[in-house]
This record gives C-alpha cells, structure tokens and sequence, in this order.
C-alpha cells in the first residue's frame, strides 16, 4: 500500500519505503542505464549491485502502477556515523516531475530522525542536473576530482531535534525518567497509512477475540500485525530511531517481542487503562526490553493521551493508584510523534473522553533470548526475509530462531537458525 501523491502520466505515484525485489530494481536500473553520466552497465553488474541494495540499503521508491520509475538508496550508519547516498534514478518519461527531488527529501528526513551527522554522495563530473539538484537540497562540494565530484551535507547543527539526536542524552533520561519523547519522528503521510492499516487489523484482531471466545465485542486492540504487505512491514523496515534503540542495548543484537496497534477508542475502557509496566520479571539494572509508542493521532489531555509515573522504572513493586493518580505525567505531542520507554516503567492509557479515536501502535524490542509474545520468524515463513535488510531480518528474529527438529538443530553455521552473537 503506498500513498497515492501525484497523477503523473494519468496515473498516480505511490511512494514507499524498501518494497522493491533485486529483480524489480535491476529492471529500473536498465531502464535508467542510459541516463546516467556514464552508463552504469558499464560500470557494474546491475544484477549483483541490485542485490546489494536489496541486502544493504534503505530504498525510498516511487511507484506508477506496478513500475517503480524512482529510486533512492542508501547506505546507512551508526549513531555518530554518516550515510551514504549511492544511487539516485528517475525512468525517462518520469523526469522533470519532481520525483527525484521527492525521494531525496524522504532519505534526508529519515537519516534526520535517525541521528544521522550527515550524509555524502558521489557525481560524475559535468551532470548538471544532479548538481543543481544537491545543491538546493544543501550539499556542498567536500572533494572535486576531475571524473568525480564528492558532496556533503552536515546534518548535525541544523536538526532541530539536536538534544533528541545524542544517544549521550537519551541514555541520561532514560536511567532518570524512564522515558524519551521524539516529536513526529515519523513521516506524516506513513503515519496517516499506518493509522488506517491499524485499524483494519483491529478490525480484524477483534473479529477473532469473539471467534476464539476471549470477548464478546473485542476490545478494540490488535497483535502482531505484520505479514500483509501494508504500512505497518513499511514501518518495520525504516528501524526509526535505530540508533536510540541500540544505545539502549548496548550495541547488542535486539529482536521484536511485541506489535501490537491500539484504537485508543472514545468512552471505552480496557485493559490498557489498567496501571502495568511490560517486564513482568523486574531485573533492576539490566535492561531486557524496550517500548516504543507510535502516536498516529495527535496525543491530547483530551483525549487522555499515554500517562506515565517518571522514575517508576526503579520500582520493584506496583505505585498504588492515588500515588499514581497525583504523580502522573502525561505524554502529549502530534501525529507521527515517537516515544521510546524503560519496560519497567509503570503506565496506562488515559481515559479518552473525545469523539474520535487516539491510535498508536505499541511496539516492545527485547535482547534474542528473551521469549518474545509471538515467534514473528515462523509466522511470517522462511520466504519473507529474501527481500528484506540483514537489520530487518535481525529483528524479526530470523537468527535467534529454536529450532524444533534433528534437521533444523544439525545444520552448518551459515544456515544455522540461532547464530552465535544473539546472547
């Protein structure tokens, strides 16, 4: 699913993040060979480098139909490391329509949500087009060579979210207050699609409480909703925040342990209004798992909002509710807004006294050996991981998987379903 944002040849452009196989992508570089300053088939293996892309890097792509006419890739860092932009194609036919200009401005955000101090890239010598492009987005030249013209954008000091940005700072309220906010984090037209992608699962999450007898409405919640394709696999292959997340597991390989929308539905109460932190063993000082709150509605005092008791990350046993009741801080902030917490950390669903609904998906990251809600590896199947980075493949824990046969446990190292690094 893709977000329809221009009718170009009588048909609209969707833009979307990392959906391209290595067979799709090597078609749109042969039909952009010719374009390119000096032709790329000459340069490289369009095959293997589109291969490449596919195992390393984030792809933002623009779609007419089922051709994918635009594409961005790039390679990107750690926290306090840079990315690399290593191609920009647009289909002849396509160009001069903004496409280009489009991606490149969704790679810059994200590398900006991700922390990133900059990002460089590469031209050859006398493409002007692409020059006058970088240039308006704020590149400069970092080191002219004769063939090859080497730019750079410093990310750094002009990211208005610089104190969010400093993996130093965030560790600092986290041990403090539990919990990080990072304002509209997510780009606004995929937190519009994942808003109404979360809803359907609701829909049908709820469907199936009252199908499997847990409740006679459903509650209005939805888990482990990923495998379809929509927004929500779009979302987990962006790793937004990436570099916060591994900062708090200390640089060690982390899997998902939980995905889960909820509508925030007005005038209705579930178990999410009840005080609970999301680590049941409490293991003060080491830090198992992490929650991530995805606002797709504005967050109001209105509308209740998430209520969290700061510090209550250090507290071994439940606040009483009147202790909870006085002490409460309420995490207010926009649509697209993010915020990571301490699972210790004791909270609740305000009470949604507005019209609408207030959904966000909730999502728990965990180190490999701890269980996760649901084996995510085995419901999505051994096929779903071809197309996707070795990141995404990490955290839907495709290599902390058990395996439950002789044949799965007696395997080589490179097929081996738990590697070695997971804990």
């Amino acid at each position: 699913m893709g977000h329809a944002a221009d009718s170009g040849q009588a048909i609209a452009l969707l833009y979307r993040t990392n959906s391209a196989t290595a067979e799709g992508i090597a078609r749109h570089l042969l039909g952009c060979d010719a374009e390119f300053v000096s032709a790329l088939g000459a340069r490289t293996d369009i095959a293997a480098y589109a291969g490449k892309l596919v195992e390393r890097a984030l792809r933002f792509e623009a779609w007419a139909g089922g051709t994918l006419v635009g594409l961005v890739a790039a390679y990107a860092g750690q926290e306090g490391e840079g990315a690399y932009i290593t191609n920009v194609s647009v289909l002849p036919g396509w160009q001069r329509r903004g496409i280009g200009t489009r991606l490149m401005r969704d790679c810059l955000a994200h590398a900006r949500r991700g922390g990133l101090p900059l990002v460089r890239l590469e031209l050859r010598a006398g493409n002007r087009a692409a020059l006058k492009l970088y240039e308006g987005l704020g590149f400069c030249a970092d080191d002219p060579g004769e063939q090859t013209l080497r730019m750079r954008l410093e990310l750094r000091g002009e990211n208005p979210m610089q104190k969010s940005t400093n993996a130093e700072a965030f560790m600092l309220d986290i041990d403090l207050k539990g919990w990080r906010l990072f304002e509209q984090a997510i780009q606004p037209d995929l937190a519009e699609r994942m808003n109404y992608d979360c809803l359907q699962w609701i829909k049908l999450c709820n469907r199936m409480q009252v199908e499997g007898g847990i409740s006679t409405i459903g509650d209005d919640t939805g888990h482990h909703t990923l495998g379809r394709g929509d927004s929500l696999d779009e979302f987990i292959e962006l790793h937004p925040l990436h570099a916060f997340i591994n900062a708090y597991f200390r640089s060690r390989p982390y899997i998902l342990h939980a995905f889960n929308p909820v509508a925030g539905a007005p005038r209705a109460a579930s178990y999410v209004h009840r005080i609970h932190r999301d680590a049941r063993s409490y293991l003060p000082g080491i830090g198992l798992k992490l929650n991530m709150l995805v606002m797709l509605d504005d967050f109001t005092l209105e509308n209740g909002a998430t209520q969290v008791l700061e510090g209550s990350h250090k507290l071994a046993e439940r606040p009483s509710d009147e202790y909870f009741a006085a002490n409460f801080k309420s995490l207010t902030a926009a649509r697209g807004s993010v915020v990571l917490f301490n699972s210790y950390l004791w909270h609740r669903a305000g009470f949604n006294a507005t019209d609408r609904n207030r959904v966000a998906l909730t999502v728990g990251f965990s180190l490999p050996f701890v269980k996760p809600q649901l084996d995510y590896a085995r419901m999505l199947g051994p096929d779903h991981p071809l197309a996707a980075s070795a990141l995404t493949r990490q955290v839907l824990g495709y290599n902390s998987m058990t395996p439950i046969s002789l044949e799965e446990w007696y395997r080589p190292e490179s097929t081996r379903l738990y590697k070695a690094n997971q804990g």
